[in-house]
């Protein structure tokens, strides 16, 4: 049980990172990242650990992903091919429970090798 003065709860495992997967989309001219939803982020990891090629179904079957080509595509209609990324999150202590910094695959690969 955590103590009154800490908000960290001692039963969580906080030595495991989620790793959640992000799709690209434009919002103004602006590029913006957008979270899976739970469901369809842990299909696209178990797909991703698997090391199968495979297409995901996201999005209630709308969408399908590529996990090697790391694309987005749309099932029903004809459009370009968005990006989608895995990301880790890490807490940033002492500022909130809803600040987070996330590290793109690329850059959590080049902090292992450092």
């Amino acid at each position: 049980m955590a103590s009154k003065e800490s908000n960290v709860d001692e039963n969580v495992d906080s030595g495991k990172l989620l790793k959640h997967w992000f799709y690209e989309h434009l919002i103004d001219g602006k590029t913006r990242w957008t979270p899976f939803n739970f469901i369809d982020s842990k299909a696209i990891e178990e797909a991703f650990l698997s090391g199968k090629e495979q297409q995901i179904a996201t999005d209630g079957g709308r969408f399908e992903v590529n996990i090697v080509e790391r694309t987005r595509q749309p099932v029903y209609w004809t459009a370009e091919s968005t990006s989608v990324r895995r990301c880790s999150w890490f807490l940033m202590e002492g500022i909130g429970s809803h600040n987070f910094i996330h590290q793109t695959a690329k850059v959590f690969k080049t902090q292992e090798m450092t």
